[in-house]
This record gives C-alpha cells, structure tokens and sequence, in this order.
C-alpha cells in the first residue's frame, strides 16, 4: 500500500528537492537498494564518477525552508534560528552607493521575501551560513531517503531533541533504530572547491558549446542594477534549453550573476553583477571577508559511506 504522507513532509520535499531546478524530476530509482549508484542527488549535474553539481545557485526558497525549519526546531528566540538570517542590509551597502548603484535599497525588504524573488540566488549571507545549510541539506535529504523506503517514519514535529540527523540515524540515536544495512551511503553536500568550480566551468563550457551550436550565451543575470519597474518583470531563472529535452545539462552561471563561496576560506569565485565582464573573464577567485549582495553559493554532492 502507498505510503500516504502529510502536508507539511510533502511541502518540504517540494521545496527541498524541486525549487533548486525547473528541470528536476524525481528518479523512481530513489526505492532502489544501489540508490547511491543510481539516483542523481537534487538539481545535481554529474561532473565526474562521484561528483555532482548543483545545477543553479541556492535560491530564497530554499533558504526560507531552512530559515523556517530551524525556527520550528529550535525556536524563534533560539541562536541557531538567528545564525540562518541572511544580512539583508547588504543591499544598502556603502560600497553600492561608492559605485553609484543606488536603485537597489528596496531589495532590503523585498528581496529575500517577496514571492517574486523566489528563485533568485540568495544573497547576504556568510561562508559559514552556506556550511551550515549544506549539513542541514544533507540530513533533509538522507531523511527523505529513508522515509520514502519506510526505514523511519516521518516525524511532523521535531524539535531540537528529536530531530533527524545522519550522525543520529547512523550510530542508532535515531528513534533508537537500528541503521538499515541497505542504506550504508548517504548525500553529503558541501562548498566546492576551486578546482572542483574549474572542472564544472570545462563541463559548462562543453555543454554550452553542444546546446547552442559553438554560440555560448552571453553572461546574463538575475539581479540587474537600476532597471526600471525591477518589481514587475518576470524573474530570469536560466535560458531554459529545457523546452526539448537533452542528453547533456548545462549547470547555469558559473560566472557572473553572483559569486559563489567554496570551501577555501574567505574566497568566492566567478564573479557576480557588481563585477565587471572583463575582471570576471580575466580572475576566477575573488577574496571576500564579509556577506555582500552579489555573493551566494551552490552545493556539490558525493553519497559517502558512513564509517565513523
């Protein structure tokens, strides 16, 4: 018999698995036992043996699914709630009215939360808030996993001390479960790293160069400074070569639109709208020391075997 799920689970999967990519379709392989081997994570793009990564930038959605998540687990006057708010202010920035860039004050208050947004890169937010989403993404995902081959049951109502982790799950804290031995590897997302960003902007460029017949689109962006009536036009998510199908997918904006954290500290590479074409063309690496508003980020994923 199907297993019948609530609101709120079917909301978050919605969210967690689908609002990253338009293209995404969930595999049915997820209920195979060799999951690991055949079902491609969430909005990943497979780049190497092992190695997927993440189609587009994180967007708003699914930073508001982990902001409201953590509210609901650890509650609204918790630390933990307020170390996942992004920074805002950063679209009244000094260094924006510098550069005469002084049409964006009222993303300070619409951007992150107006609907019209949802599928923008979120912005503002720290190296270490971008760690901590992807560990979080990693649990919602494995969670998932387990849920939708019956191994635990989906809990409607956690809180901080129930709440499901792969950590728990694997070492039996986890509703005091025995781990599955079916079900020895897991998704781990993180920061890439430059090397893995310059192999994914090789694939890209291919891709690109497959798709458009030796035309690669010009850099496009999400955010475009000081355009007229910002708030009625219609949100650019990608170039959608998606209207047919095709063999190979392209991974979107490895340059410009918004910097992306890696792992190395303090660095973000590609560039974002604030950087000009020519410095985005002539340097991959970009050293940034606090939130700003044309830095985000974007996961990769290995399934790891748990060995602790």
């Amino acid at each position: 018999m199907k297993q019948l799920y609530p609101l709120n689970f079917v909301a978050l999967v919605s969210l967690l698995l689908f609002s990253c990519s338009p293209s995404y379709e969930l595999s049915k392989h997820i209920t195979d036992k060799n999951y690991y081997q055949t079902w491609t994570p969430p909005d990943g793009v497979k780049i190497s043996n092992k190695l997927f990564y993440d189609q587009t930038e994180a967007y708003n959605t699914s930073w508001r699914e982990y902001e409201y998540w953590t509210k609901r687990v650890y509650g609204v006057t918790s630390a933990e709630y307020k170390s996942t708010l992004p920074d805002t202010l950063v679209w009244v920035d000094p260094v924006l009215a510098k550069n005469k860039i002084l049409c964006l004050n009222s993303f300070a208050i619409h951007y992150l939360r107006n609907p019209m947004y949802n599928s923008y890169p979120v912005v503002g937010i720290s190296q270490k808030q971008a760690l901590d989403f992807s560990k979080w993404r990693s649990d919602r995902v494995m969670e998932y996993i387990l849920v939708a081959n019956n191994i635990i049951k989906w809990d409607p109502a956690p809180n901080k001390e129930t709440y499901f982790s792969i950590e728990k799950y694997y070492t039996g804290k986890y509703q005091n479960l025995k781990p599955d031995t079916n079900f020895k590897y897991y998704p781990s997302f993180r920061l890439p790293t430059i090397t893995e960003w310059k192999n994914a902007i090789h694939y890209a460029d291919s891709v690109d160069r497959y798709i458009y017949k030796d035309k690669v689109p010009a850099f496009w962006s999400d955010i475009k400074p000081c355009v007229n009536d910002t708030f009625n036009k219609d949100p650019m998510i990608n170039t959608n070569p998606f209207e047919k199908p095709q063999k190979r997918h392209p991974i979107y904006n490895l340059r410009g639109n918004v910097g992306e954290w890696v792992s190395e500290d303090g660095i973000s590479i590609g560039g974002g709208w604030f950087d000009k074409k020519e410095i985005i063309l002539a340097q991959d690496t970009f050293h940034v020391n606090k939130p700003n508003a044309w830095t985000g980020f974007r996961n990769v994923c290995e399934w790891k075997q748990w060995t602790k």
